[in-house]
């Protein structure tokens, strides 16, 4: 009998552990991806740092930038972005705003968790109008931000272990994409940012954030 339940309890141990490596786990292939994730930023003298951006397409001399969102924190390295969203493949230009890889949906692996809270994919609750250029917005907050996101793909794609070890993500080019962020402790909203099938963003932000 103490054989049998010790049995059952290793079961259980191991399904747990299972389910809750979720964030890395791939999942059935869709088009639509539609997840919401609790994410730790940087701390600095006590305070969360929080970048807050959205792109359009940008054609320079060095080449082109893909339209992206992102939800990012620290410094402007690759494996500081949290939540991103990057609309087309983007190629090596040595531009600090955007970074080289493929287009698609992705999240930081070890910063960020899934989560199941509520959040609103809405520009309902901003004051300020949106903003359809490139725009970038820093947020100092207390304790760890929500933030979901919504993309709809060209093509079905799985979730899955991304095209760098600290991310996970689908792949695949964005025909359109939404964006919210808020506070985790105060539920305040910080921003809102969305990608549409041309790569035109327009970005609604909290007055927190400047």
């Amino acid at each position: 009998m103490r054989s049998l339940v010790l049995l059952l309890a290793f079961a259980g141990a191991v399904s747990f552990v299972a389910h809750d490596d979720s964030v890395g786990s791939q999942s059935a292939k869709s088009r639509i991806i539609d997840r919401t994730f609790l994410c730790k930023p940087v701390v600095y003298g006590g305070l969360s740092n929080v970048d807050l951006i959205a792109g359009p397409p940008l054609t320079h001399r060095f080449g082109s930038d893909s339209a992206h969102l992102i939800a990012r924190t620290g410094t402007t390295l690759p494996n500081q972005d949290l939540v991103f969203v990057r609309h087309q493949a983007q190629a090596e230009i040595g531009r600090t705003n955007t970074f080289p890889g493929p287009a698609g949906v992705y999240a930081h692996a070890h910063r960020c968790i899934p989560a199941r809270a509520k959040v609103q994919l809405s520009s309902e609750g901003f004051s300020s109008p949106s903003s359809r250029f490139a725009t970038d917005r820093t947020c100092s907050i207390i304790g760890r931000i929500v933030v979901r996101v919504r993309t709809r793909l060209a093509a079905p794609a799985e979730w899955r272990r991304g095209y760098e070890p600290f991310l996970v993500g689908a792949r695949g080019r964005v025909v359109e994409a939404s964006l919210a962020v808020r506070a985790a402790s105060s539920g305040a909203s910080l921003a809102y940012m969305t990608v549409d099938r041309v790569g035109s963003t327009r970005f609604w932000s909290s007055p927190r954030c400047s």
